[in-house]
């Protein structure tokens, strides 16, 4: 999938309807929810094919912030700092680092991190075939206009949203609701096959999926 794949936006088109129902939220103009549909799989399609241009296009907001903070953490975080962490944010930084080289690492930008963090979960890839989105809504902050889409899983609505926010003519996303359902059910994982063992999740789920030659060494910080 090449950048070119992304659908114009005129710029004079408004977001919002211009008399949403009576009592409810505002809703975005319904000629807008085919193109946020088809934002919501271009990203899921980019991730699955870790197709970093497309993701590079594509995200915006908390999932920069969560990959920039995730890239700092691969690289600079102790054990003593991780063991402050949730139990999926603690197997993402150990995938990392029992994946790739310190070059390769140091070279990713923050889309590639999310991107990655995406896919480490546990069916991570497979999981986004389930995922869906409805309710659109509109709305409007410090940042400006965007649409929120509710998440389903296998046609279920969850109490968390996707964010599409309109730049340069076309529409970026905000996905970061993604990673709270992966931690939420990450850390159920852990308590219900694990005991609550996040240490013994860890040396299982990192040896099992990613094979590192010393597991120990993944607690090590790469940029050291």
């Amino acid at each position: 999938m090449t950048a070119g794949c992304m659908q114009d936006l005129p710029e004079e088109r408004a977001i919002m309807t211009d008399s949403p129902p009576t009592g409810g939220a505002p809703v975005p103009h319904p000629d807008l929810l085919p193109e946020l549909q088809g934002t919501f799989e271009r990203f899921k399609q980019a991730v699955n094919e870790d197709d970093l241009d497309t993701l590079t296009l594509l995200l915006t907001g908390q999932a920069l912030s969560h990959g920039k903070a995730l890239r700092e953490a691969v690289l600079t975080a102790d054990r003593e700092t991780l063991s402050e962490k949730d139990a999926y944010s603690k197997a993402c930084v150990l995938g990392f680092r029992a994946s790739f080289e310190r070059d390769v690492l140091e070279a990713l930008g923050y889309q590639g991190y999310f991107a990655y963090a995406v896919s480490f979960f546990p069916g991570g890839r497979q999981f986004l075939d389930v995922l869906g989105l409805e309710g659109f809504v509109a709305s409007k902050d410090d940042e400006g206009e965007f649409v929120a889409g509710q998440l389903t899983i296998e046609g279920e609505a969850q109490d968390l949203a996707i964010h599409f926010r309109p730049s340069d003519g076309a529409w970026r996303i905000d996905p970061m609701a993604l990673l709270i359902i992966y931690a939420h059910l990450t850390q159920s994982l852990v308590e219900h096959k694990f005991d609550g063992d996040d240490d013994a999740f860890l040396e299982s789920f990192i040896t099992d999926v990613f094979k590192p030659g010393d597991f120990e060494a993944c607690w090590n910080p790469v940029a050291t």
